[in-house]
């Protein structure tokens, strides 16, 4: 037990004695003895109480012998069996048909009253115990798990205490039981008599060693050799079961079973296949419908599910494999788990809830490919491995998370169905669209974290504060695929706030106003951005990249398009066929607008050039002063681009009735007029584009001469030599 004992005046002493005694059925079996202690206190009060084995009480007996004889020589090798060493008994080569019996002898040697307890425990075993009949004190036909008595007192001069044992290897013991050994110990605890004590509660089984771990598998709520039902199970010290097999500890219907694990770890668990309820799950625990399973401070190290092959597997975990009633986990932390189960709904904690899960400061550690999570899930159904939770299925299944941590490859859950909900710190875990279209309903302030994969056509809401934050970056999509009329409804937000972090958001090629619309503010960090958007509201671009240059995107419009407020993109990559961003007004139909990008960088693609002039590939970022709305581009940090743009910005069918300022520099000119970063240019009728140095524009050729002064430019400036007729620059008034 892992009590607190007050003492008071006199220190006490606490007696361990383990007496051993070794069996063999070809081996060792021994009850250890550890030498008495007595602490004396600054008062000349003493606390001493020493347990012996009396060997003037051994009697044996061989095969076929009903009666016990005085001495150690009735057992089939003779006294040799039995040897007195300094760590207690010991007893080799037994065979069946021997048996041994003693006393152990409690002595008080103490000048003060004092309290006692004892506890019989099997600390070692590798397959012996089992064969053995065995009875200490009034415990017959000892089980193995660990017996802590109540606390007895003692007086001064009391007479000794005599605890008769009996150890047989019975007549039809088996060739199992050859060349096995094992070990038990009796030990006495003693203090003061005036010590604040406590005995163990008969509705608690204490496990102290693998040994009594081994006890409870595939049990339902084990009774503890007659006591009350069991309801709580406590780990008093760390146990390793190096590897032995350990079946599910049931928890029945109506029942609460409480596994307190004191900070301890369970290590080296290979957890089986066991049957509950006609169901085959593997984990270290089992809940039935209408039952409640409690674990707090408990840590596995290493636990393994080999494989899980049944058909009827519903779920492998490390703790929990299938739970049908409620789970409330706290402070459980799984370390270097690897579950494999072929089936299906193969977790860390929880392989499948049905009823209430809460997990709180739960840890999974050891996030390399052969440590925590490993999942080898054979099937092809890997959509049902989870972290936390394999699969969370019906309504009543609410999971909460809350302050856990994953150093793993896995996703927190694998699937959550059929109406089930998990939150993680109060942000709802997603993993289909039915669900995300549903925690959109939850209130004013949702908070989503969305597991990987696609979600087609979601988010429409009004006048709520939305975070998306997908689980692994770019493992989850946010898809418009549905192109729409006229309406621009493709996405309703009116009077939201949303965020979207950690996700993809590809918008269908050639759909039309695929935009978030009525006036929402969007923020987008750490995204990947596919196919056309229409902005409409304020957006910010944080850290993403628009992925728009593949071969798809030759003949398809994959540009950004803003119709409506204020736009900023900070830190974004840019692979485009044509343009990247297009300041545009749907001919007056929208606001003003204000652009400002920082510390970018543009990559084009030479697939397509759309709208592009003749002699002009088109700029990275595009505005259109054709309609109504006012613009304002502001250039921040340092934005670059690549061979595939001409320039970093454009204007181009100018309007007059139009505002258009670049980094506080207001542009003026016609439908003729176009600037490409601070250059004027013109355009002909043809498109054709020429440039300005100053009041002059500029020729390369003899042709272009020519149709400029047909067109009457009076200003013109050669760019290059040019070769022909002198004679075509002698017009009257223009200068050359």
């Amino acid at each position: 037990m892992n009590k607190t004992i007050k003492r008071n005046v006199v220190v006490s002493a606490i007696l361990a004695i383990m007496l051993c005694v070794s069996l063999i059925a070809g081996a060792t079996f021994a009850l250890f003895t550890s030498e008495s202690k007595v602490n004396i206190a600054v008062t000349s009060g003493k606390v001493s109480v020493v347990a012996n084995i009396d060997e003037t009480s051994v009697q044996t007996k061989q095969l076929y012998d009903t009666q016990y004889e005085d001495g150690k020589g009735n057992m089939f090798m003779g006294e040799d069996v039995a040897t007195f060493t300094a760590t207690g008994l010991e007893l080799n080569n037994v065979v069946p048909g021997d048996g041994i019996k003693f006393n152990i002898v409690v002595k008080n040697e103490s000048n003060v009253t004092v309290q006692y307890r004892t506890i019989i425990s099997c600390e070692n075993d590798d397959g012996l115990f089992a064969g053995l009949n065995i009875t200490v004190g009034n415990n017959e036909n000892y089980s193995g798990v660990t017996l802590v008595s109540d606390w007895a007192q003692l007086a001064v001069g009391s007479a000794d205490e005599i605890v008769p044992v009996t150890i047989e290897l019975p007549e039809g013991a088996g060739n199992e039981y050859q060349e096995k050994t094992c070990a038990i110990s009796y030990k006495v605890e003693a203090v003061q008599g005036n010590a604040q004590v406590e005995n163990p509660a008969d509705d608690t089984i204490y496990v102290y060693n693998a040994n009594d771990m081994k006890a409870l598998s595939g049990k339902y709520l084990v009774a503890n050799n007659g006591k009350a039902e069991i309801q709580n199970v406590e780990l008093m010290a760390n146990v390793d079961l190096k590897g032995a097999e350990f079946k599910e500890i049931g928890v029945a219907y109506g029942d609460t079973l409480n596994f307190k694990g004191n900070g301890y770890n369970i290590s080296n668990m290979k957890l089986a296949t066991g049957r509950h309820n006609g169901m085959t799950n593997v984990g270290m625990f089992y809940v039935d419908s209408g039952a409640t399973l409690n674990v707090e401070n408990l840590k596995l190290v290493a636990p393994v599910v080999e494989d899980a092959i049944d058909a009827y597997a519903t779920g492998a975990a490390a703790v929990v494999g299938y739970a049908n009633g409620a789970v409330n986990l706290t402070n459980v932390d799984v370390e270097s788990a690897k579950i494999n189960n072929t089936f299906g709904n193969a977790a860390i904690l929880v392989g499948y809830g049905v009823n209430a899960i809460n997990l709180t400061d739960c840890d999974i550690i050891g996030a390399d490919t052969t440590a925590s999570g490993e999942i080898e899930d054979g099937a092809v159904r890997m959509d049902k491995t989870g972290a936390f939770v394999a699969t969370a299925n019906t309504a009543n299944c609410v999971a909460t998370l809350t302050n856990c941590t994953n150093e793993s490859a896995l996703n927190i859950a694998g699937r959550v169905i059929n109406n089930a909900t998990m939150t993680v710190n109060g942000a709802y875990y997603v993993t289909t669209a039915k669900a995300f279209t549903s925690a959109l309903t939850s209130g004013d302030n949702v908070k989503i974290i969305l597991a990987d994969g696609k979600y087609e056509n979601v988010l429409t809401a009004s006048g709520k504060t939305i975070n998306v934050v997908g689980e692994n970056e770019d493992g989850a999509e946010i898809a418009l695929t549905n192109a729409v009329g006229s309406s621009h409804d493709h996405l309703g937000l009116g009077g939201c706030t949303v965020t979207l972090e950690n996700v993809k958001a590809t918008f269908e090629d050639g759909a039309y106003y695929a935009a978030y619309i009525n006036q929402p503010t969007m923020t987008y960090k750490n995204c990947t951005i596919i196919g056309q958007q229409y902005i409409y509201g304020n957006t910010s671009f944080i850290d993403c990249v628009f992925d728009n240059d593949d071969d798809a995107a030759v003949s398809a419009m994959r540009y950004t398009y803003i119709y409506d407020g204020d736009v900023v993109v900070d830190n974004c990559d840019f692979y485009t066929q044509g343009h990247a961003l297009i300041m545009y007004s749907d001919n007056g139909g929208a606001g003003d607008q204000t652009l400002t990008v920082r510390d970018s960088r543009f990559h084009g693609g030479q697939g397509r050039t759309a709208y592009a002039v003749a002699n002009q590939n088109t700029a990275a970022i595009e505005i259109d002063s054709s309609c109504g709305a006012n613009y304002t581009l502001i250039l921040e940090g340092t934005n670059t681009f690549d061979g595939g743009f001409s320039g970093l910005w454009r204007i181009k069918a100018m309007k007059n009735t139009v505002t258009t300022i670049v980094n506080g520099v207001e542009y003026v000119g016609g439908t003729d007029t176009v600037y490409k970063d601070g250059v004027k240019y013109y355009k002909d009728e043809n498109r054709n584009v020429y440039a300005y140095d100053g009041e002059y524009i500029l020729v390369t050729t003899a042709s272009e001469l020519q149709s400029f002064l047909d067109a009457n430019f009076t200003k013109i400036k050669f760019a290059a030599d040019i070769e022909g007729d002198a004679t075509v620059v002698q017009k009257e008034g223009v200068n050359v």
